[in-house]
C-alpha cells in the first residue's frame, strides 16, 4: 500500500510542476480537463484511505491501482496541455516577428521616400541660389544659404549610412532635419527675392 501511494504522491507533484511552468497563457480547455483527472484522482486516494482505515484491503488495492492511472492520465494531459501551450506561445512569437519585419520594411520604405524627396529639395535649392545671384542688387546672404545646403547634404548622407545599417527611426530622422536645413535656405533666399522686389 504504501508502495502506491509513494508513487501517486509522485504523480501529483510531477502534475504539479507541469501545471506551473506552463506559459502564462495555458489553453484554458486542456488545462481545466487535466485539473479534472486529477481531481478525480484525489478522490479515488481519499477512498483507498477510507478503505484501508476500514480494512478493505482488496477495496483499498483496487483505488490504489485507479488512483495511480487517474493521476498518470492527469500527468499525460498536463503535459499535452503545456506542449499545446509552448506551441501557441511560438506561433505568437513567430506572428509578432513578422509583423516587426513588416513594420521594419514599412519603416525603411518610409525613410527611403524622404530621403529622396529632401534630395530633390536640396537641387531645388541650388537652383534657386544660382537664379537669386543672377538678380542685380540683391541683398542675399549667400554664405548662410550655403551653409544650410551643404548641412542638409551632409544629413542626408547620414540619413542614408542610418538606412543601410537598417536603423530607420536614425534615418528618418536625420532626413527631416536635412529638410529643415533645405528649407532654411529657401527661405533665405525668399526673403531676400522679396526684399529686392519692394524695392524696384
Amino acid at each position: 500500500m504504501k508502495r502506491y501511494v509513494s508513487i501517486l504522491s509522485v504523480l501529483i507533484s510531477i502534475f504539479a510542476v507541469l501545471a506551473i511552468s506552463a506559459c502564462a497563457k495555458p489553453p484554458s480547455e486542456e488545462m481545466e480537463y487535466a485539473g479534472n483527472t486529477l481531481t478525480q484522482a484525489q478522490n479515488a486516494y481519499r477512498r483507498m484511505n477510507e478503505a484501508a482505515n476500514a480494512k478493505q484491503y482488496d477495496e483499498a488495492k483496487l483505488l490504489a491501482e485507479e488512483t495511480i492511472n487517474l493521476a498518470e492520465r492527469a500527468v499525460s494531459e498536463a503535459r499535452t496541455a503545456e506542449a499545446k501551450a509552448l506551441a501557441d506561445a511560438r506561433n505568437a512569437k513567430a506572428a509578432e516577428e513578422a509583423a516587426a519585419a513588416d513594420n521594419d520594411e514599412e519603416a525603411g520604405a518610409d525613410a527611403l521616400r524622404l530621403i529622396n524627396t529632401v534630395q530633390s529639395s536640396i537641387a531645388e535649392a541650388e537652383q534657386a541660389l544660382k537664379n537669386a545671384q543672377t538678380v542685380r542688387n540683391i541683398e542675399l546672404n549667400t554664405n548662410a544659404v550655403l551653409h544650410e545646403i551643404e548641412m542638409a547634404k551632409q544629413l542626408i548622407q547620414e540619413a542614408e549610412a542610418s538606412l543601410a545599417e537598417k536603423k530607420y527611426e536614425e534615418a528618418e530622422d536625420a532626413a527631416a532635419d536635412a529638410r529643415s536645413a533645405v528649407s532654411t535656405a529657401m527661405t533665405l533666399i525668399a526673403e531676400a527675392a522679396r526684399e529686392r522686389s519692394s524695392k524696384k
